[in-house]
């Protein structure tokens, strides 16, 4: 029978369409129906002889006698009418584009393998003979291997009436361009390229009018298109290969001629029976016969163009858009950025209610999360949030957020950004950042490595004022500026966390970062040449007043003072040599300027609740910068880049040094971070042993156990936050910086290897592994992978514990007299005496109690070893083949010095 088609849309191309079908047996294809507007559609049908005219695309969908739809709507409709249908269980060829962007693309493919339906994109030029030709040559490698293809198709197109507007998606890429692009991606087999790098114009109507594209790929090979809705091209084509080249006559996107190694052939299309609107469209009967061949044999999708070709091309095209700067309103997903909140306090509060001053179709909190859960309900009920977590965790895993906002205090940032970045989510981080230079860094490589977008929330910068200032400053308004001043000065010691070191307490990062911002947002992120800060601190070690002075190149300086023990008049200014700039108070959130004597306002919208803070609904700012830049593919804001958030962090740094402020964070000999293997006796005890050491110096942060529940029952037990049911998932934590061997030795060999070949360091329970050979394999792939292992030791004599030295990194007489600064203890029963004299006596003390309740307190004296080790900035260890004298010594404790190496 008749393959039935329905045709969606009475336009242009539509009726090309129709032209090209009459071209073929009316015993294999019958237009039986067409839907647009009834009028269009009885006019469409009198022309083309169809018997049914839909007023309506729905009524065509219900139409029980149409097997297959053409959807030749534009562009910007492909969506919705691709679904209608489909979900109405028609099959469908679609036009070019199938859809605006990768997002639509997927969410048709989903609704076509949902609905197990035929669907295929109407890239017609792959129907054509003579690209069949082409790909058979290919096949044959007729031209050798193709090292370039070229591609050209330019119309001046900008006098039809939707060709320049954006809300109907015109434009050269997908108009014009995408036929080039289907091209290349024909020649190189649907590889995708290795690097996109694409250049372009576009119109103020924001619609691309040329663009140039440079694709690379795969050994060395290369494409480059160029495409023009505004000027001719010659719309040629070449396939440049190591025997030959293909050359494709104009028009390339519906090819008829082709010149192989200078032989010329041509592949005529047939005669229309009416007149067309476009060049060869009768050439749409190749692709047409392909959906008929398709659907006798049952196939959901071509072979020649698989769904797989057609979500590449979208990737493909939203790249390129990206670059050059084409964002269509689909972009947009006409959906709100989707933000989750981490932390419950007043800043998360505030935020909140900015950014309900933001039209909900832009912004939508979706969820939220307190480390209480019923902190995080509360806080839900009042902002009326549908979800509220009692972990960070479970917000990290929300598939329905698109970026986090965290508003937590300060020292914990560090963690709470890797934990959403490293589950891909775009994250706008409350300021400071984190803590030091050491700890942005770790951030900021976190979110360049996962290739999400990633701000810190200097929200000053985002307010109008602050671009009026930018704005003023780049035109010269004021001069030269010669001088900056900030200060911002409030009582914040009734706060109880503003005197705390541990809560990261202080003048500086609570208030200073305001005015340090300030001053570099108006010498352009520029690196000052010198910095001298004096301060007041208190007894906690925290700064209360800091006063800074910074001098800049060009004889240029800034001045700042903050402090959390007194009010100061908050404002600041710009000194040029044309003028003043002044930021009226608060001028950390600046809502008047006086610009040579002339006052302008700049409000902020009024809260629908109470704020905890001053003008904080203009935290709407920054998030609206945060959507813009998501829309814009951008990982981070130009207005606030993170080479910017690095230098804020080395000056704070700096200051701090200077006025004598230390936090924990500040400490190279950041706590070693163990990851346990197995869940078992000795694991417990060796756990036990590492909570009797301080908490700033070993950390456990994972287990893996064979089976979940008992790493889970592990993980509860010792309060750890992660719990793997694989020793692999432990080997690919990014966070562990040792790990624990402690399953039983037959199966030391595969857990050492696993975990060294992940570039961990190891600590293994004796014995190392079950024999030399083992041993050795053991050692090498330690040396190969420059990690540390060590194999522990643990002998009890006369019910008391100790620490023997079997590792490889064995001590020389040097070494072993360094043990007295790491204050390791010792039974005086169970210690050769030569050893315990190197020790030195008077550090040998009886470390006492029974076996079974003191397990863990020897693992305490092992556990300092790695750490040692691997935290040390001195010489790496020596084997004892150096040391000849302690070779008695070592040997009663059972080491075989010849086994001994040396990394």
């Amino acid at each position: 029978m008749a393959t039935r088609w329905g045709i969606c849309g009475a336009g242009k191309i539509s009726d090309d369409f129709t032209v090209a079908l009459k071209t073929r047996p009316t015993e294999d294809h019958q237009v039986v129906a067409v839907a647009c507007k009834l009028e269009d559609a009885q006019e469409f049908s009198r022309k083309h002889n169809i018997s049914q005219a839909y007023g309506s695309y729905e009524e065509l969908a219900r139409d029980p006698d149409v097997d297959v739809v053409y959807v030749g709507v534009i562009h910007p409709y492909h969506l919705k009418a691709c679904k209608l249908f489909i979900n109405a269980k028609k099959n469908v060829l679609c036009e070019k584009s199938l859809a605006m962007n990768t997002k639509e693309v997927k969410e048709i493919l989903d609704s076509a393998k949902k609905n197990n339906v035929f669907l295929m994109e109407a890239a017609w030029t792959r129907f054509f003979q003579a690209s069949v030709q082409i790909r058979n040559l290919l096949s044959w490698e007729y031209i050798g291997e193709v090292k370039m293809v070229r591609a050209d198709y330019g119309v001046p197109l900008l006098h039809m009436s939707r060709s320049d507007q954006k809300d109907r998606c015109e434009g050269a890429l997908l108009g014009l361009g995408i036929c080039c692009l289907q091209f290349i991606s024909m020649v190189y087999n649907g590889e995708k390229p290795e690097s996109i790098q694409a250049s372009g114009t576009c119109l103020e109507t924001g619609v691309d009018e040329t663009l140039a594209v440079i694709l690379g790929y795969s050994k060395n090979r290369m494409a480059m298109f160029t495409c023009s809705a505004g000027v001719e091209l010659h719309s040629d084509a070449l396939i440049v290969g190591t025997k030959g080249t293909i050359q494709v006559l104009s028009p390339m996107w519906c090819p008829t001629s082709l010149v192989v190694n200078r032989k010329e052939t041509q592949q005529l299309v047939p005669e229309p029976s009416l007149s067309l609107n476009f060049t060869y469209s009768t050439g749409k009967r190749c692709e047409i016969e392909e959906v008929r061949q398709c659907l006798l044999k049952g196939r959901k999708e071509s072979p020649d163009t698989p769904q797989a070709y057609t979500l590449l091309l979208a990737e493909m095209g939203d790249e390129i858009c990206q670059q050059v700067g084409g964002v269509y309103s689909q972009d947009c997903q006409n959906m709100a950025t989707r933000w989750g909140i981490c932390g419950a306090g007043k800043i998360s509060h505030d935020f909140t209610v900015a950014l309900k001053t933001l039209p909900a179709e832009d912004h939508q909190v979706v969820a939220v999360a307190a480390r209480k859960l019923e902190d995080a309900h509360e806080f839900s009920r009042k902002h009326n949030i549908s979800k509220a977590y009692g972990s960070y965790e479970e917000l990290a895993r929300d598939p329905d957020i698109d970026v986090v906002y965290v508003g937590v205090i300060h020292p914990y940032h560090l963690k709470a950004c890797k934990l959403f970045i490293n589950a891909k989510k775009n994250v706008l981080c409350e300021k400071p950042l984190a803590m030091n230079t050491k700890e942005v860094k770790e951030i900021l490589d976190s979110a360049k490595k996962n290739d999400v977008f990633l701000m810190e929330a200097v929200w000053t910068r985002f307010f109008p004022a602050s671009v009026e200032i930018r704005k003023l400053l780049a035109e010269g308004e004021i001069g030269e500026v010669k001088m900056a001043r900030a200060d911002f000065g409030a009582p914040l010691f009734h706060v109880p966390r503003s005197d705390q070191k541990d809560l990261g307490g202080g003048a500086l990062l609570g208030l200073g970062i305001s005015c340090l911002q300030f001053i570099s947002m108006v010498y352009n992120g520029e690196k000052p040449e010198s910095i001298q800060a004096s301060g007041i601190c208190l007894e906690a070690g925290v700064d209360e007043s800091v006063a800074v002075i910074l001098q800049y190149s060009k004889n240029r300086m800034a001045m700042f003072t903050c402090s959390a023990g007194v009010h100061l008049h908050g404002e600041a200014f710009i000194a040029g040599t044309k003028g003043i700039i002044e930021v009226l108070s608060p001028m950390w959130c600046p809502i008047a300027l006086v610009v040579n004597e002339k006052v302008t306002q700049y409000p902020v919208p009024e809260p629908h609740l109470p704020l905890n803070f001053t003008y904080s609904t203009g935290m709407r700012y920054e998030a609206e910068e945060v959507r813009q830049c998501l829309l814009k593919g951008l990982k981070e804001s130009p207005v606030t880049p993170h080479a910017y958030t690095l230098l804020l962090a080395e000056m704070e740094d700096e200051i701090r040094q200077q006025v004598e402020v230390g936090y924990s964070q500040d400490c190279q000999n950041m706590a070693t971070r163990w990851g346990i293997c197995s869940a078992g006796k000795i694991s417990h005890d060796f756990t036990v042993a590492l909570k009797t050491l301080p908490a700033e110096d070993h950390q456990v942060v994972a287990v893996a156990a064979r089976k979940l529940e008992d790493a889970q029952e592990f993980s509860r037990k010792h309060n750890i936050s992660q719990a793997y049911g694989s020793y692999e998932e432990l080997a690919r934590d990014p966070d562990v910086d040792v790990v624990y061997v402690g399953v039983i030795h037959p199966c030391h060999l595969k857990a050492c290897k696993l975990f060294i070949n992940a570039k961990k360091n190891v600590l293994c329970e004796k014995p190392l592994a079950m024999n030399t050979k083992e041993v050795k394999e053991i050692l090498d792939s330690a040396k190969k992978n420059d990690v540390f292992l060590m194999e522990v030791s643990m002998k009890q004599t006369r019910k008391e514990n100790i620490i023997s030295l079997y590792t490889v990194y064995y001590y020389t007489l040097e070494d072993l007299q360094k043990l007295n600064s790491l204050k390791h203890v010792f039974s005086p029963g169970c210690v050769d005496p030569f050893f315990a004299s190197l020790c030195g006596d008077q550090k040998v003390v009886d470390s006492g109690g029974d076996r079974r309740g003191e397990d863990g307190r020897c693992g305490v004296w092992c556990a300092t070893i790695p750490r040692a080790k691997i935290r040390s900035e001195g010489p790496r260890w020596r084997s004892i083949t150096r040391s000849w004298h302690l070779l008695p010594s070592i040997h009663k404790y059972g080491v075989q010095w010849r086994e001994a190496r040396e990394y």
